[in-house]
């Protein structure tokens, strides 16, 4: 017993290490934020766009490869990837589609935006499911309000009320 207590106390002492995918992870998610941030403030119209389909893309790539491994993939069809792929249909194929984007909008800032809350989204740089889940949460409020304050060319497509 006494040994067992020796044991935990020098595990107890030592210092954490990161893994280095840890490190990797927190590299890839303060530079995608910083990215994120940067594209949407200086390129609204033209290279943001692009960007968030390949994050979108991306992330929800990952998140497929990570699921089928521990075999919970179908949660991929869940309301809030449903969203996202409205969205970026919205923005590539069918951006003249006034009604498909009020949809998007209320998905993106009312189910989406309640799910943030209820699953405890946070920004944990080291850790990818944490930054895909607020990427996929998140992200489309964002381009969603900039649709509807004229930030994203799109809106100026719509007929007049």
């Amino acid at each position: 017993m006494e040994s067992r207590r020796k044991e935990i106390a020098i595990k107890m002492n030592k210092v954490p290490m990161l893994k280095w995918i840890d490190k990797i992870y927190f590299v890839c998610g303060v530079t995608m934020s910083w990215v994120f941030c940067y594209l949407l403030g200086r390129y609204p119209r033209t290279h943001f766009i692009t960007f968030f389909t390949f994050l979108i893309i991306f992330l929800v790539a990952w998140r497929w490869v990570r699921y089928y491994q521990i075999g919970m993939h179908y949660y991929l069809l869940d309301l809030c990837y449903m969203s996202v792929t409205a969205i970026l249909y919205n923005l590539w194929f069918d951006p003249y589609n006034e009604e498909l984007m009020r949809i998007t909008y209320l998905l993106s800032h009312g189910i989406n935006a309640v799910s943030i809350l209820a699953f405890r989204n946070s920004l944990v740089f080291h850790d990818m499911d944490a930054m895909a889940s607020m990427g996929i949460h998140a992200s489309p409020m964002i381009i969603t309000h900039h649709i509807r304050w004229n930030v994203v060319p799109q809106e100026h497509n719509y007929p007049p009320e």
